[in-house]
């Protein structure tokens, strides 16, 4: 039987892991912005929220694999600054979309 599933984590770890992954993902925006040079409210926070999904994703399958706490805030951290390059590269792939 399994030991730990999603419902067993404290409330503050799932706010731990989300602002990491909010912060990662926040970063990455202020690196497009060298591109684009226009900061644009929504797409920060539809990348930060995206971003912080992917790290709550990240952090089950860290814990599911038994990882160290350290490997786990590292991962999470480098899985949510690249998410949203991720999820654009698969919607390439699968639907043939071209970047706009």
């Amino acid at each position: 039987m399994i030991d730990k599933d999603p419902s067993s984590f404290p409330a503050i770890t799932y706010t731990w892991v989300a602002c990491w992954g909010a912060i990662s993902g926040g970063l990455a925006y202020l690196q497009k912005l060298k591109q684009n040079k226009k900061f644009d409210l929504r797409s920060f926070s539809i990348e930060s929220a995206l971003a912080a999904f992917v790290a709550i994703l990240v952090f089950w399958g860290c814990e599911a694999g038994g990882a160290n706490k350290l490997v786990e805030a590292i991962t999470i951290g480098i899985a949510a600054h690249h998410s949203t390059r991720a999820i654009m590269i698969l919607r390439n792939k699968v639907l043939g979309d071209e970047p706009k």
